[in-house]
């Protein structure tokens, strides 16, 4: 059953974006080619199962770090993205490639901006900073609606710039002769998919979408957001969203605020948006983690 604060919130209509709109939400996304040779990599084989370690330039200047799986034997295999959620890493890939490498599915992750490999001394202090926050006082159980705050900084700035080293990587999916760079897919989490609800509008390349306890912040109308804001707004992308998505959601959300997560399921499009809820907190269930993986599989792997 749907929770009754959204229930509540269901009667709110969203204003659309306009074209003119549309086109400045699209600009802060506007990518530079990656050129294949600006890629170094280094591969081993293990159990029937080849693991690309890779690196190129980010448009920003630091480095991007990243792990693409594949079947050894992989012949136009399809592709999922994998995006971890804040303070996580690259590493969010080893919850998702056992399900997909089984169906013949290569995956691919990178490290977001400010985490992992690419994370700073200073970042590891912000990152430790937001947690103590969310610890002593957990974002999903405060009364303050999602429409009236602002994420931190830190957040921000790892959601825009993940964004577009998302798209350069897919870039270098195309380059890799053994990957099906027509069927692509994403799986996020949390801040992923926060992000990957704008990725999803911007990229016409990814084809299908599980997004695990995903939320908008914000006021989630064009005029009403700062201008700085705009670029990571989801919920004014939202409706540019055109592909399958299935949206996890957990009842007892301590970190994800019931109100963003409504946000941003009633900002994108019903006709492609399948919500399940899980009686689960934020870090979910086997039953959840299982039926993200199942739902790509199955659109990937139709023909």
């Amino acid at each position: 059953m749907l929770p009754l604060l959204a229930l509540h919130l269901a009667a709110t209509t969203l204003r659309p974006v306009t074209d003119a709109h549309w086109k400045t939400l699209q600009s802060f996304y506007k990518t530079t080619p990656l050129p294949a040779a600006s890629v170094s990599t280094t591969e081993s084989v293990d159990n029937g199962v080849r693991k690309i370690t890779f690196a190129f330039p980010s448009q920003t200047g630091d480095t991007v770090h990243g792990i693409l799986m594949e079947p050894v034997d992989a012949k136009h295999a399809p592709c999922v993205l994998v995006a971890h959620g804040f303070s996580g890493d690259k590493n969010f890939i080893n919850l998702f490639a056992p399900p997909l490498l089984s169906h013949g599915i290569a995956c691919v992750a990178i490290d977001a901006p400010h985490h992992g490999e690419r994370s700073t001394p200073a970042d590891k202090a912000e990152i430790e900073r937001i947690l103590a926050g969310f610890k002593a006082s957990p974002p999903g159980l405060r009364p303050t609606l999602a429409s009236e705050r602002a994420l931190p900084d830190l957040i921000l700035s790892a959601m825009k710039g993940d964004v577009l080293d998302s798209r350069r990587t897919l870039d270098y999916l195309r380059s890799r002769h053994e990957i099906d760079d027509k069927r692509i897919g994403l799986i996020a989490q949390s801040m992923g998919s926060m992000e990957g609800v704008i990725l999803l509008a911007v990229e016409p390349r990814i084809k299908c979408a599980s997004l695990e306890v995903g939320g908008a912040f914000g006021p989630q109308t064009f005029e009403a957001t700062a201008p700085a804001a705009l670029s990571t707004s989801g919920g004014l992308y939202a409706s540019h969203v055109t592909v399958p998505v299935l949206s996890i959601c957990a009842t007892h959300d301590s970190q994800m605020p019931l109100s963003a997560t409504h946000a941003v399921n009633a900002a994108l499009p019903s006709t492609i948006n399948t919500i399940k809820w899980y009686d689960a907190d934020h870090w979910l269930n086997d039953t959840a983690h299982h039926d993200a993986a199942q739902w790509v599989i199955d659109h990937l792997n139709a023909r």
